[in-house]
């Protein structure tokens, strides 16, 4: 794979352009989508991961667990989000 040249987003063989490709994060897939689709925007999914750490909290806990990650994943800015994970850290 590390031989093949990176295509420019509107690759695909019958014309479509793709612009974003939605992930669950999945790492084969993330590592091989530059290799094919060199200027590709792609997402991840987040609900499964909130989802999975909510399931690991306390019953009693997960309503809190489930806002404060919220907070993390929806600030509108890196040091915003940083700063709600400090605080989700030191619960």
């Amino acid at each position: 794979m590390g031989g093949l040249p990176p295509r420019p987003v509107s690759a695909r063989s019958d014309g479509a352009v793709v612009e974003l490709v939605l992930s669950d994060g999945g790492k084969g897939l993330l590592t091989a989508l530059p290799l094919v689709y060199s200027k590709l925007a792609v997402q991840r999914f987040r609900v499964h991961k909130l989802r999975n750490v909510s399931y690991k909290a306390r019953t009693r806990d997960r309503h809190s667990v489930e806002y404060n990650l919220g907070r993390i994943s929806h600030a509108p800015t890196l040091p915003q989000a940083r700063s709600a994970a400090r605080r989700f850290r030191d619960m």
